[in-house]
């Protein structure tokens, strides 16, 4: 699965299902219940990052619909300065995106309705681009930031809605809600995940079809381990080779990995597990993790699950 490093807070991509309902209008799921601050620009200084995001598709005509966690841009952020400049990084901390913003008022009320991004790349096509959000709950710490859009998949025209929660990084870069069973986190340990990880069952499906891949990629070894400071991971085919080397971060209970493409100077590639489960059965430790993504045109969903064991040397 690969993907450039961008954060693309506007634009579409998927990670990981989830039975989330974001149908409600102001941003669906459980609505926080302590005081909301107004949406000027005196309280939406400061960088925030997201430590969850939902997307839900509709297709009325056809009667479809699929509503999952996006997980691969949770610890990705975006930053709000007074000067009405804007900018985004992914989670290696590599600005992306800067451009500039405004608010934008009711004409009856006054009232500030939404954010207008502008004068910024779009990372698709590399053109200016002009693009809207709204924010229906704001509050000190954290916000939810909603966004809407069209498109397609499974040969049908779908109404598409992305939620990102956000927590503020200078006054709250540990928040997440820990007793709300609509944000279903287990925090990771990282002393828990270093060390060598065995591929011992691999899934994949398109829509509602599943496929067992085990065959093909039983074996496949993925380490994680501090060298010289830095957190490194490396993965290896199941005959030893490497195959990829790079840097890997934690954000609360999903592993982000990066690393350059080889026999490439800066082509990058990255890839991202939400970690579902730690069991242990006898002396066996257990991983499961895996993803949901949206990559191709025509296809709703597209699935991974993989389970891990613990190598032991």
């Amino acid at each position: 699965m690969n993907t450039k490093l961008y954060l693309l807070l506007f634009l579409p991509l998927a990670l990981l299902a989830s039975c989330i309902d974001n149908s409600d209008q102001k941003g669906g799921g459980t609505v926080p219940t302590d005081e909301q601050v107004p949406l000027n620009e005196q309280n939406i200084l400061g960088e925030w990052e997201i430590y969850f995001y939902t997307k839900a598709m509709h297709a009325p005509t056809a009667k479809l619909e699929a509503k999952y966690r996006y997980a691969d841009e949770d610890g990705f952020s975006i930053g709000f300065e007074s000067n009405g400049v804007f900018y985004e990084r992914n989670v290696f901390d590599m600005e992306v995106v800067r451009g500039k913003y405004e608010f934008v008022k009711n004409e009856t009320n006054g009232n500030i309705e939404r954010i207008k991004f502008y004068d910024y790349k779009s990372k698709w096509t590399g053109d200016d681009t002009t693009s809207y959000a709204t924010i229906p709950y704001l509050y000190k710490n954290r916000m939810v930031y909603q966004s809407r859009y069209h498109g397609t998949a499974s040969n049908h025209n779908f109404n598409i809605e992305d939620l990102k929660y956000l927590r503020n990084l200078e006054r709250d870069p540990h928040y997440y809600p820990k007793d709300n069973p609509a944000f279903k986190k287990s925090l990771i340990i990282e002393k828990e995940l270093l060390g060598t990880w065995f591929l011992f069952k691999s899934t994949v499906g398109i829509d509602q079809e599943w496929f067992d891949e085990t065959k093909d990629r039983y074996g496949t070894l993925t380490v994680f381990k501090i060298e010289n400071g830095d957190r490194v991971f490396e993965m290896y085919f199941p005959d030893g080779e490497l195959s990829r080397r790079g840097k890997y971060r934690i954000v609360d209970d999903v592993v982000h990995m990066y690393n350059i493409k080889e026999g490439t100077e800066n082509e990058t590639e990255s890839f991202a597990y939400w970690v579902q489960s730690w069991t242990t059965t006898g002396t066996t430790e257990i991983m499961i993790e895996g993803y949901t993504t949206r990559k191709k045109e025509n296809v709703l969903q597209e699935y991974s699950s993989m389970t891990y064991h613990r190598k032991v040397k």
